[in-house]
């Protein structure tokens, strides 16, 4: 499931961002910056994620001298979904997708199986406002590294063993698994209303972009990517990907 989404990038899966601003090089010296629009509930999301990583990973096996930089930027799939209380999860699938809903879930499990990801689809569906708050506050702690563990963490929870991504336990001990914080404390943050606006006022503004789905990925705030790419598109010579462009700007060097 890649998509491509206007106006950012018409004609392909990885191409230049037309914002009406001037953009920086791509490749940057050896900073990589992957700004990363997501949503914990969605699986593609989490294939994207592990896509990404894999590719990173052979970047740096290949003894390229890079600096990656994350961020995880919040994003709605579902607007609808209700906030202060679960839905079923299943139910909520076949409404949105209908009699596919049994294909797409085959084609998913499949997908992520091929990555050591063990999709389920059952218990409960929520909006991942509440969690968006933390993964935030998890960025003002310890960066992207940190957004990146707690991201992963309740991505494998949800998605892998049908918890509930808007349960203050659940998130809780999310935060205390990764070492984010002990869950007493994550407990006092979601139940404020620490960083509410600032999550919304940022997924207003992707939506304003023009980011109408997720997984989404911006590269050097120059290059974009939608949906969950297999890490062989990051690596293809005949395209932009990021790890032929290090390579070809190392030898400059």
């Amino acid at each position: 499931m890649t998509q491509v989404a206007t106006p950012f990038f018409p004609q392909s899966p990885l191409s230049p961002l037309d914002d009406g601003f001037d953009s920086p090089p791509l490749f940057d010296g050896r900073k990589l910056k992957l700004t990363i629009y997501q949503d914990p509930t969605c699986p593609w999301c989490y294939i994207g994620e592990r896509e990404m990583q894999w590719a990173i990973q052979i970047l740096k096996e290949q003894e390229l001298d890079v600096k990656v930089e994350l961020e995880f930027r919040p994003f709605l799939l579902d607007p609808e979904l209700p906030v202060d209380r679960p839905v079923n999860k299943r139910e909520h699938y076949y409404q949105r997708f209908g009699n596919k809903a049994t294909l797409w879930e085959k084609f998913v499990t499949a997908r992520g199986a091929a990555l050591g990801i063990d999709f389920k689809f059952g218990g409960p569906a929520r909006s991942s406002l509440m969690c968006q708050r933390l993964i935030m506050k998890a960025g003002e702690i310890g960066g992207g590294e940190a957004q990146k563990a707690l991201y992963e963490e309740i991505s494998r929870r949800v998605l892998e063993q049908e918890k509930d991504v808007g349960c203050l336990r659940n998130l809780s001990e999310s935060a205390a698994a990764c070492g984010l914080m002990c869950a007493e404390r994550a407990i006092a943050f979601l139940t404020s209303d620490q960083l509410q606006d600032e999550v919304e006022q940022e997924i207003a503004l992707a939506r304003q972009k023009g980011i109408t789905g997720v997984p989404f990925a911006v590269i050097n705030d120059k290059y974009a990517v939608c949906g969950g790419l297999p890490k062989e598109k990051y690596l293809d010579q005949d395209e932009a990907q990021f790890i032929h462009g290090f390579r070809a700007k190392q030898g400059e060097d």
